[in-house]
């Protein structure tokens, strides 16, 4: 399904490298810690605040969701404007416990209010497929029920769930709409939610009484106020990718295509270690994310490819709106830099539907990062990638 890129040696690079609308003012880089591997390459801190485990349900069929949250830090100061929930979302054979050690409690400690959810079928959330697929078919969604799910979470998080907050707070200006931020198939997954409005739910699903919901009546596209795509697929899917990578390393890609057809990632760290890390992350950190993700592995594929194949290269995204960043680093052997290229003009919004001849296209960030792999919330240069994400967030 995927493949890693051969790591050619290449004379050396500025570390992060963006590509930016004239107008946006930012500073450079900031240069990289002076740490040891060991210590940059550890995801977990023992004196970090642990985030929540909470558990939204689906409002089609009451599956339950698992959503972490963490707090901010601190509230905003009297008279601050509060910053915009962020909606941490994973790709396949993840699940929300990758962000919980890095993504969350960084972000968290500089004043966001950070969830990370487990899609239908996968982690800790109820493994049931999306309604209306076969229950023996062993996937738990496509790309449209997925961004069907995804929205429901979107005005749950907007609303504050899990927040001490009062429900009147929800959807006034001074409470912002959520950030997502989404990793590789998830990046597509929001792709879909932001080019086609969700469909309508089955009408057999009667979940009355299935607990609280993720969302009542939903409008047909949630309010984002911004989208950022961690080393995503783009918008015309994998298939392209694992082509080039084919023509690139033929053997390599043939070598890791397999690891991720039968996730033997979750069996070995040193396969974990090429499908998702960098070459030089410490053998600890590989054994840390293969047992991480054979701990939390499901029976159900996260998307029906099947499916896929037929619904891409998705649609032009209907708003022009959104402000986005895509970022991906120079190791990433699964998204490669023209898929990159690629997403950053479906998002720029060039010949986004529903957008005026006048209106003016979105801010689109680009970030390349000099070393990081395809796991951008556990690689060894982890805090790089929030560091740039944090930066973007703080333009919104």
């Amino acid at each position: 399904m995927h493949a890693r890129a051969p790591h050619p040696t290449a004379p050396a690079r500025p570390r992060a490298r963006r590509d930016r609308p004239a107008a946006a003012s930012r500073r450079a880089p900031a240069a990289r810690a002076a740490s040891s591997t060991a210590a940059a390459a550890a995801p977990a801190s023992s004196s970090a605040p642990a985030a929540r485990a909470l558990t939204v349900a689906l409002p089609d069929d009451g599956t339950p969701l698992e959503l972490l949250f963490h707090p901010p830090a601190a509230p905003p100061s009297i008279g601050a404007a509060p910053r915009p929930p962020v909606l941490l979302v994973h790709g396949s054979y993840h699940a929300a416990w990758c962000w919980r050690d890095t993504f969350m409690p960084y972000l968290a400690k500089r004043g966001w209010p950070v969830y990370a959810v487990s899609l239908r079928g996968q982690g800790r959330s109820g493994r049931r497929p999306a309604p209306g697929l076969d229950a023996e078919g062993k996937v738990a969604g496509t790309l449209s029920t997925h961004a069907r799910d995804l929205a429901a979470v979107c005005e749950a998080v907007a609303a504050g769930f899990g927040e001490a907050t009062t429900p009147s707070a929800a959807g006034t200006p001074s409470r912002p709409a959520p950030v997502v931020c989404a990793h590789s198939f998830g990046g597509l997954i929001l792709q879909e939610l932001l080019s086609s409005p969700p469909p309508p739910p089955p009408a057999a699903a009667d979940t009355a009484a299935a607990g609280p919901s993720a969302a009542a009546a939903k409008p047909p596209l949630p309010l984002l106020s911004g989208a950022a795509y961690l080393g995503s697929v783009p918008p015309s899917g994998n298939k392209a990718m694992v082509g080039r990578f084919l023509r690139r390393d033929p053997w390599l890609s043939a070598r890791l295509t397999y690891a991720f057809i039968t996730a033997s990632f979750a069996r070995d760290a040193r396969t974990c270690r090429a499908c998702f890390l960098a070459e030089d992350a410490p053998d600890a950190l590989a054994e840390s994310v293969r047992a991480s993700i054979a701990s939390h592995l499901s029976p159900l594929r996260l998307i029906d490819l099947q499916d896929m194949s037929r619904r891409v290269p998705l649609a032009r995204p209907l708003s022009a709106a959104v402000p986005s960043l895509v970022l991906r680093g120079t190791e990433d052997g699964v998204v490669d830099a023209e898929a990159a290229e690629e997403l950053a003009r479906w998002v720029s919004g060039d010949g986004a539907r529903g957008a005026s001849a006048d209106s003016a296209p979105p801010a689109v960030r680009r970030v390349e990062i000099e070393g990081l792999a395809h796991d951008v919330m556990l690689d060894v240069r982890w805090e790089e990638a929030a560091r740039e994400l944090a930066a973007w967030l703080e333009t919104l």
